[in-house]
C-alpha cells in the first residue's frame, strides 16, 4: 500500500495527479485515480496505522493547499471548481482513514 501511495505521490511514470500538480497542471482523471485508491484503504477498528502511511497521507492535503493559489490563477472557473471539489473529496477520504485529530 505504501509503495502504491509512493507511486501516486511521485508518479513512477511521471503521470500521477500530485506529480502534475507540482508542474502546475490539473489532471482531473489522475486526481480521481488518487481518490479511488484512497477509497480502497481500510483500517480495522482499534488497529494502529503504519507510521509511513500516516506521513504520506498527511502530506497530501497540505501539498494540495499549497497548490491552490497557483491553480486559482491558472484554471478557468469550471476547472477550479472541479479542483476544489476533488480536494474536498480527497480530504474527506484522508479523514476517514486517519480519523479526526
Amino acid at each position: 500500500m505504501i509503495e502504491k501511495l509512493e507511486d501516486l505521490w511521485w508518479g513512477k511514470d511521471f503521470n500521477s495527479y500530485l506529480y502534475h500538480l507540482r508542474a502546475n497542471e490539473f489532471k482531473i482523471r489522475r486526481g480521481y485515480q488518487l481518490l479511488n485508491f484512497l477509497q480502497t484503504i481500510e483500517v480495522p477498528e482499534g488497529e494502529n496505522i503504519d507510521k509511513e502511511l500516516v506521513k504520506k497521507l498527511w502530506m497530501i492535503p497540505l501539498f494540495i493547499e499549497l497548490c491552490k493559489k497557483k491553480m486559482d490563477t491558472k484554471l478557468n472557473h469550471k476547472d477550479y471548481a472541479n479542483f476544489i471539489k476533488l480536494d474536498t473529496d480527497i480530504r474527506h477520504e484522508i479523514q476517514r482513514i486517519l480519523g479526526m485529530p
